[in-house]
């Protein structure tokens, strides 16, 4: 019954991108500091090069306000891939919370399963915690850990003011070295209420 409930009070939101990088005319650079108003087009994001504006999903009333995902946006520039995920409320990591964003790419590998990442074998993980944000090949370290993920990771950069949480995550640690191919990455965004 634990995982029904987990499942009931953790957002999964499955979704799929397509990012175009390295070779194109680059997005803005975002400055991961939880204020929204650098995302291209901001408050809106046209899809396409520059931006993506993921997915919107309606307020959930079995999931606290302060860990249900509305809306998820995602850029890149030379060096990084953003996201930037809000929520209903002002975003909490305060009991242990953690997001998960799962990415399977293209030509990195089997990949793995990861917990709250149903149907996705999974190659990179950024894992956002109270304490930051780490970057994990999942092909070379246990991505279910929270903690070897953490210690083992490469950082990056992550903020959360309100209900605002973005990230960045260089290119070169996501293992997207090569030209802009337009290869689509699927992903999964997991938001663990640690309920």
């Amino acid at each position: 019954m634990k995982i029904f409930r987990k499942f009931k009070w953790a957002l999964l939101l499955a979704m799929i991108l397509t990012l175009l990088i390295v070779g194109m005319a680059f997005a803005t650079v975002i400055n991961p500091d939880g204020d929204p108003t650098d995302w291209p087009g901001h408050p809106s994001c046209a899809p396409g090069p520059g931006c993506s504006y993921l997915t919107n999903d309606p307020n959930e009333l079995g999931v606290p306000d302060a860990n249900d995902i509305t809306d998820v946006w995602v850029t890149n520039s030379s060096t990084d891939v953003y996201y930037r995920l809000d929520t209903a409320a002002a975003t909490s990591f305060a009991s242990g919370e953690f997001i998960r964003i799962c990415m399977d790419i293209p030509n990195q590998g089997p990949g793995v399963a990861v917990g709250g990442c149903t149907g996705l074998n999974t190659d990179r993980l950024i894992l956002i915690l109270s304490s930051g944000a780490r970057v994990a090949d999942c092909n070379s370290i246990n991505c279910n850990d929270n903690f070897t993920v953490f210690f083992s990771g490469q950082a990056a950069t992550s903020a959360t003011v309100s209900n605002v949480t973005e990230v960045a995550a260089a290119n070169a640690d996501l293992g997207l070295t090569g030209g802009n191919n337009g290869d689509t990455i699927q992903t999964i965004v997991f938001f663990d209420n640690n309920d």
